[in-house]
């Protein structure tokens, strides 16, 4: 039976580790995070173009035709993602993603779809759809992120699975700009095609790292996993520096070195060039030393809680409450 009022909402996303490098088959690990982006079913109106929505949309049609063998009519669908702003700016935590998860899980619940029957499904039909209005690129893990919740380990190709975290201290900081995720992958495939071995160099480097992060995460090693985002964090400096472009920014340096000094690291949650850092420590105390130092350089914190729950239906009152108590 086809879904009357259906409304969802799915978490936005942080990213630990694996930037760049999971473009290059590597692994990475992202947490889903309590920022949840929604949407629901209009009887009246239309969904608000966007390139995204308007992908994801022809996707979910050619799923309801080759697999149903069915012409859906999809209704309009509003889609909500202010909780992944502050003051009207971005913070990174991948809200074109979210928005393609949420409308593509009304769509097709709109249908009779089960969505915890069809998580695979939505992944699927989203990421396509959130690749092609991104031109072709993209890795996928956002998506992943936002369709399955938790903490994940994505490796292109591979089942996306469950990781469970050692005793870490995180913290998130805002570096008080938005950055531009296309251009900088721009600037790193122009890279590619001009200087292919200094690219290669910097992407083995990159995967390399990003492997042992996952490895130091699986035997419960919080020490070496603070050393690796660390190493992580300067390769991707390095990266930038051979694009001509600050995927570590000013910013990011000042709060890697914050990190350092209070026993830890950070690196950036993302392509970089703004948006959020992360920050990894193994003592609580340490974490606070590194907090009180980001406010004396009028830098603000964000706070986050991982391992959010994926995709989901919502009933008309919990979903209120997810729209309006999310929103900074």
């Amino acid at each position: 039976m086809k879904s009357a009022a259906a409304m969802v909402s799915c978490p936005g996303k942080l990213l630990l580790c694996g930037e760049y490098a999971v473009l290059s088959g590597a692994p990475a690990v992202v947490a889903a995070v309590d920022r949840r982006a929604s949407a629901r079913l209009l009887r009246r109106g239309k969904t608000i173009s966007s390139p995204v929505l308007d992908a994801v949309r022809q996707e979910v049609l050619r799923y309801g035709l080759e697999t149903r063998g069915e012409r859906w009519s999809l209704p309009p669908v509003s889609v909500d993602t202010s909780a992944f702003r502050r003051k009207g700016r971005k913070l990174g935590l991948g809200s074109s993603a979210a928005a393609a998860v949420a409308a593509c899980g009304a769509w097709l619940a709109s249908q009779g779809e089960r969505l915890d029957q069809n998580l695979d499904v939505v992944a699927r039909l989203s990421h396509a759809g959130h690749r092609l209005a991104q031109g072709g690129r993209g890795s996928g893990v956002d998506v992943a992120a936002s369709v399955h919740g938790g903490v994940l380990r994505f490796q292109k190709g591979e089942p996306v699975a469950s990781v469970d975290l050692p005793i870490l201290f995180l913290a998130v900081v805002d570096t008080g700009a938005s950055a531009s995720t296309s251009q900088l992958l721009s600037a790193v495939e122009e890279l590619r095609r001009h200087a292919p071995a200094l690219h290669e160099e910097h992407m083995q480097g990159l995967v390399r790292s990003a492997s042992e992060f996952v490895e130091a995460l699986a035997a419960q090693d919080p020490a070496a996993a603070i050393q690796l985002a660390d190493d992580y964090g300067r390769r991707m400096a390095a990266l930038g520096e051979s694009c001509g472009c600050s995927i570590v920014t000013p910013i990011l340096h000042l709060i890697a070195s914050a990190a350092r000094a209070a026993g830890g690291a950070a690196k950036p949650s993302g392509a970089g060039g703004g948006d959020l850092a992360v920050a990894f420590f193994s003592q609580a105390a340490q974490q606070e030393k590194f907090l009180r130092e980001c406010k004396s350089h009028a830098l603000t914190s964000v706070r986050l809680q991982i391992g959010a729950q994926g995709l989901r239906e919502e009933s008309a009152a919990t979903f209120e409450s997810i729209v309006i108590g999310n929103v900074p």
